[in-house]
């Protein structure tokens, strides 16, 4: 796995953290705790998350790519059967079938048993609440995963301290963690992850066709 983009984006929120936090100097004083606490720490710790959301969907195309090598007892296979692969698999994730093709492809790629998984469990259950909850509040599922108290109320993902605390221990990391930190090491474990997965897996090498870059022929 190539994590070069994913720590591009954490510098870039870094950057933007730091000149959000610069900017405060020029806020009346009286207002810089609610500007920065309710304001900027927000739309910082969103661009992380977001981070995090682009990290969990990043892997699921990798896992439907290994899927599509696997299976044909590592014999070579064509780039156009490849590709067949690769949407067939696609096709079985999404849809009324989609949560019957994540438990076969589960057992398939013997996932559970791949270092890492409880950590892509996590990203999976963070996009969920991402993604469905009106409020962007933590479902019970992320809750439990983080060991965090089911019984309280949570603020919405980008302004709860606990989420963040949560998150931050779960990767062995101490609860005061900055989030840059938290999700480099999210970025760490799902590259541990997905290498895991590939070792544990026979694989077919791809035949690749030369690539002809006549402008009538490149995709627009």
């Amino acid at each position: 796995m190539d994590t070069r983009i994913f720590r591009n984006m954490i510098e870039v929120i870094k950057a933007e953290q730091l000149r959000r936090q610069a900017e405060l100097d020029s806020v009346d004083p009286n207002l810089q705790y609610d500007q920065w606490q309710f304001t900027d720490l927000p739309f910082v710790n969103e661009l992380y998350l977001m981070v995090l959301l682009t990290l969990r969907h990043y892997v699921e195309r990798e896992l439907v790519k290994i899927a599509a090598r696997e299976g044909h007892q590592g014999k070579e296979i064509s780039d156009k059967d490849y590709a067949a692969n690769v949407r067939q698999e696609r096709e079985a994730l999404i849809g009324k079938n989609g949560k019957d093709g994540w438990k076969k492809l589960n057992i398939r790629l013997k996932l559970k048993q791949c270092k890492g998984y409880q950590h892509m469990e996590v990203l999976r259950f963070l996009a969920n609440s991402y993604k469905h909850d009106p409020w962007l509040e933590p479902d019970k599922k992320l809750l439990k995963q983080l060991n965090l108290n089911l019984s309280l109320p949570y603020a919405p993902l980008p302004e709860s301290a606990a989420l963040q605390e949560g998150l931050a221990q779960f990767v062995g990391l101490r609860k005061d963690a900055p989030y840059c930190d938290t999700v480099e090491q999210f970025v760490n474990k799902a590259a541990a992850f997905l290498e895991d997965v590939q070792k544990q897996t026979v694989l077919s090498k791809v035949k690749w066709k030369r690539i002809s870059f006549s402008i009538g022929v490149m995709a627009h």
